[in-house]
């Protein structure tokens, strides 16, 4: 209730949501069990245009947006619940940050229809895509999941996703 005080005027609607984790492998290679997870809330919090939402459960707390504009937008709608979690529930620590996004590119509107993603996007975003023998007309999905160590012990992950849907 503290927590949701204090976002209140920016995500006035609320939400709870029993979820059912999947079940998690247990045991060894030849005598492997799946073990089902107790069921957990997901609190939700919206904006009132229905735009923004914030996830809130038991490992994490999330920022989702239907009309992604800019990340400074993103980033100044995320700064109040952030702090309001940290101040709320004082974590010691956060297991994983992560940035999660879909990036539509609309050729047709930037007047760049006919010019292959190859010419629009540097290469090593595009693994196989980026080759000239390759049509991505064809291409039903192709991503590339690279995961780097950076400073600090920490982890980054990218993950671009082409799905072959038009104006993506």
């Amino acid at each position: 209730a503290a927590f949701q005080e204090q976002i209140r005027q920016e995500f006035p609607q609320y939400a709870a949501k029993k979820e059912i984790p999947a079940p998690k492998i247990t045991g060894i290679p030849g005598h492997m069990v799946l073990e089902n997870q107790a069921p957990t809330t997901n609190y939700q919090f919206i904006s009132a245009d229905g735009v923004w939402r914030i996830n809130l459960a038991s490992g994490f707390i999330s920022l989702a947006c239907k009309r992604y504009t800019r990340w400074e937008d993103f980033a100044k709608m995320l700064d109040k619940p952030l702090a309001a979690f940290i101040q709320t529930y004082k974590p010691a620590y956060f297991h994983r940050v992560g940035l999660r996004y879909l990036n539509f590119i609309s050729r047709n509107s930037l007047n760049l229809e006919g010019v292959p993603f190859r010419d629009l996007i540097e290469s090593h975003f595009l693994g196989p895509l980026a080759l000239h023998g390759v049509h991505e007309q064809s291409a039903m999905r192709c991503s590339v999941d690279t995961e780097l160590q950076i400073s600090g012990g920490c982890r980054v992950m990218i993950m671009p996703d082409y799905s072959g849907k038009e104006n993506r």
